[in-house]
C-alpha cells in the first residue's frame, strides 16, 4: 500500500508538472494578457507543484535533519484538493463570491465590534460582581456573602458573567448565538447588587438592555453578514455570465476570421506556405498558385487550366476541349470522337472523327485519307 501510495504521488506530479509547462509555454509565465501568473488560481496551482517537487526531493534525500521540513511540506499538500475548485464553476463561484464579500464584511465586523463594546462595557457599569451566589444546601435565609461564608457554604460566581470586559464580551457574544442566552438574562433580572444573594425577578427591567442587544446586535447586524454575501453571488454570477458570452463571442469571430468568406459559398482566401489558394463560391473558380505553377478551375465539369513544368493544360467541359502545350509540343481534342490535332518534332497530325478525315504533314509530305475505304 505504501509503494503504491509513493507510485501515485509521483505520477500525479508528474501530470500536474506536464500541465503547468503547457500552460506556461502557451500562454507565457508573466508577459501577457493571459500570462500563467495573472490568474489566481494558476498561482494556486503553481504553488501546489512547487510544493510536490520540494517534497520529493527532500524525501529522497532523506535524513533526521530534515525530517521536520518534511512533515511541512507534507502538511502543505493537504491543499491539493483545493485544484479541484479552478475545474468546477460553481464551487469557484462560491470561493469568488467569498473573496469578494472579504472587505464589505469587514466593515460589518468593526460595525459589530462596536456594538460589543458598547454594549460590554454598559453591561459591567449594571451587573459588576452582582453574578455571584451561594453554592450550599440550604441557601434560603442567606442574603450575602457573610452569610454564606458563616455557613461554611461556597460564594462562586457564574460561568458567564459581567465582572470585567472580556467576560462581558463572551457572555455578549453566547447572548449573539442565541444559545444558552436564556440563562444569562434570568440571572440578570435576579441580581440584587455586590456581595449579595440573588432573588427571583429582582430587577425586571433589566430585560430591556438583553432585548435591545438582541435586537440590534443579533437580528440587525448579524443578518447584515448573510446579505452581503448574498449580493456578492448575485453579482459574481453576472461577471461570471458576462465573461462566459465574452469567451463564446471571441470564438465565434476567430472562427469568422479563419473562415474569411463572404455569404455561405463566397469567397475564401488562404495564403499560407504552399502559395496562394482561392476558391468563388462551391462549385465555382478554383485558383492555387504554388510551387507547382498555376492551377485553375471553373465550375464542376468546366475550365481546367494548369500551368506548370509540364507546360500548359487546359480542358473545357467533360467530353470537350483538352488542349496541352508542352514539350512534345500542342496536343488538342475536341470531342470524344472529333477532332484530334497534334503538331510537334513529327509535323501536324490531324484526325476529324472516329472514320472520317485523317490529314499528317510531315518530312514525307502531305498524306490525305478520307473515310475507311477512302
Amino acid at each position: 500500500e505504501r509503494l503504491f501510495l509513493t507510485v501515485s504521488n509521483y505520477v500525479f506530479t508528474a501530470i500536474f508538472v506536464a500541465e503547468m509547462t503547457v500552460k506556461v509555454v502557451s500562454k507565457g509565465l508573466y508577459l501577457g494578457e493571459k500570462a500563467y501568473l495573472k490568474s489566481s488560481w494558476n498561482v494556486l496551482d503553481g504553488f501546489l507543484v512547487f510544493v510536490s517537487l520540494i517534497d520529493i526531493v527532500v524525501s529522497m534525500a532523506g535524513g533526521a535533519k530534515i525530517l521536520g521540513v518534511l512533515r511541512v511540506l507534507r502538511l502543505l499538500r493537504t491543499l491539493r484538493p483545493l485544484r479541484v475548485i479552478s475545474r468546477a464553476p460553481g464551487l469557484k463561484l462560491v470561493v469568488e463570491t467569498l473573496i469578494t464579500s472579504l472587505k464589505p464584511i469587514g466593515n460589518i465586523v468593526l460595525i459589530c465590534c462596536a456594538f460589543f463594546i458598547i454594549f460590554g462595557i454598559l453591561g459591567v457599569q449594571l451587573f459588576k460582581g452582582k453574578f455571584y451566589y451561594c453554592l450550599g444546601l440550604e441557601v434560603k435565609n442567606i442574603t450575602n456573602k457573610s452569610d454564606c461564608l458563616q455557613a461554611n457554604y461556597r460564594w462562586v460566581h457564574h460561568k458567564y458573567n459581567f465582572d470585567n470586559l472580556g467576560q462581558a464580551l463572551m457572555s455578549l457574544f453566547v447572548l449573539a448565538s442565541k444559545d444558552g442566552w436564556v440563562n444569562i438574562m434570568y440571572h440578570g433580572l435576579d441580581a440584587v447588587g455586590i456581595d449579595q444573594q440573588p432573588s427571583i425577578n429582582n430587577n425586571p427591567w433589566m430585560l430591556l438592555y438583553f432585548i435591545s442587544f438582541l435586537l440590534i446586535v443579533s437580528f440587525f447586524v448579524l443578518n447584515m453578514f448573510v446579505g452581503v454575501v448574498v449580493e456578492n453571488f448575485h453579482k459574481c454570477r453576472q461577471n461570471q455570465e458576462v465573461e462566459e458570452a465574452k469567451r463564446r463571442e471571441e470564438k465565434r469571430q476567430r472562427r469568422m476570421e479563419k473562415k474569411r468568406r463572404i455569404g455561405e459559398d463566397g469567397v475564401k482566401l488562404k495564403v499560407g506556405e504552399d502559395g496562394v489558394k482561392l476558391k468563388v463560391g462551391e462549385d465555382g473558380v478554383k485558383l492555387k498558385v504554388g510551387e507547382d505553377g498555376v492551377k485553375l478551375n471553373v465550375g464542376e465539369d468546366g475550365v481546367k487550366l494548369n500551368v506548370g513544368e509540364d507546360g500548359v493544360k487546359l480542358k473545357v467541359g467533360e467530353d470537350g476541349v483538352k488542349m496541352k502545350v508542352g514539350e512534345d509540343g500542342v496536343k488538342l481534342k475536341v470531342g470524344e470522337d472529333g477532332v484530334k490535332l497534334k503538331v510537334g518534332e513529327d509535323g501536324v497530325k490531324l484526325k476529324v472523327g472516329e472514320d472520317g478525315v485523317k490529314l499528317k504533314v510531315g518530312e514525307d509530305g502531305v498524306k490525305l485519307k478520307v473515310g475507311e475505304d477512302g
